[in-house]
């Protein structure tokens, strides 16, 4: 499967504004989306 490591300051931009077509996309592919350690 393939996954995506996030950017720190994407993540927080996404849990701050909630951009409304960002956070369907979010949602849509969580199972696809992951976070380093120092992030989480």
């Amino acid at each position: 499967m393939l996954r995506y490591l996030l950017e720190t300051s994407f993540c927080i931009r996404v849990l701050r504004d909630r951009p409304k077509g960002v956070c369907k996309r979010f949602n849509d592919n969580a199972e696809a989306l992951c976070v380093s350690d120092v992030v989480l």
